[in-house]
């Protein structure tokens, strides 16, 4: 009798530990959650469905707030650079950069700069604006400080213009990431030569974090590399959730109630 007891503790044991890497440090509460992101210091930032922008500490503490002059829906909200925050509003066909106290907006409208409908943009280090034009269905590269395309590629060499449907653009480590339902991410350099395909079928794409790209499937988050594709994963908390952000010991889970922050034990 006394084996058995034990034997049920001793797997209760394992089956504890095993589901408690991820430690819950707090719940959000929050109605109208449209799009997040994650900087490099952990800091969260929410928009919602009125384009206001949220951003909160790794403790939930709400440090900032944005509110637009316009209302509108963010399609994007790149926090990756230390020093702003990137917005872009398919619907307004504009896109606004921020200052890190969320304060100084500049706004640059599309039509300025004699493009078609944009439907992506990311920003580069020289602080110049890589967009998919969908009339042209190309990636232009512009300057908006001088009001200049740099560079224009054809996309229709590497995406099927009838079929594509483009879910995610990002810059990251100087090449560009373009996510699409169908063909996967594709891979471009700093000026817009397609450099490879990688298959997404095994996950959903959440993000980019140093040297990686994070996926979902489930309860599972994969890491892969992005230059030896070496791959981990790590057990998530549950599946109920629309978005994930990571930065290494942090997990963000974006869920229809808020969100939810988590502290990893074991480490990076």
């Amino acid at each position: 009798m006394n084996k058995v007891i034990f034997f049920l503790f001793f797997t209760y044991l394992i089956v504890t530990t095993a589901h408690a890497q991820w430690i819950l440090q707090k719940e959000i509460h929050l109605q109208e959650v449209d799009r997040s992101d994650i900087d490099t210091k952990g800091n969260i930032y929410i928009s919602k469905y009125n384009g206001e922008v949220l951003k909160y500490s790794l403790t939930g503490e709400i440090q900032l707030q944005y509110s637009p002059v316009k209302n509108g829906r963010i399609h994007n909200i790149d926090a990756s650079s230390q020093l702003k925050v990137l917005l872009f509003y398919e619907g307004l066909q504009e896109y606004v950069i921020l200052d890190r106290y969320l304060a100084k907006p500049v706004v640059y409208p599309f039509r300025d700069y004699d493009l078609g409908f944009v439907t992506n943009v990311s920003i580069n280090r020289q602080n110049e604006l890589w967009v998919v034009d969908l009339n042209e269905f190309a990636l232009t590269l512009v300057d908006v400080r001088r009001n200049e395309v740099l560079e224009n590629k054809s996309l229709a060499q590497v995406l099927d213009r009838e079929n594509a449907d483009i879910l995610n653009f990002r810059f990251h480590q100087g090449n560009m990431y373009l996510n699409d339902r169908f063909q996967g991410l594709l891979v471009f350099d700093n000026i817009g030569n397609f450099i490879k395909q990688i298959e997404l079928s095994y996950g959903t794409l959440q993000g980019f974090y140093r040297d990686y790209l994070y996926l979902s499937n489930g309860k599972r988050l994969i890491l892969r590399h992005l230059y030896d594709d070496s791959q981990s994963e790590i057990v998530l908390p549950h599946e109920q959730y629309s978005k994930i952000l990571y930065a290494g010991n942090n997990l963000v889970l974006i869920t229809e109630q808020g969100f939810e922050i988590y502290k990893y034990l074991s480490g990076e």
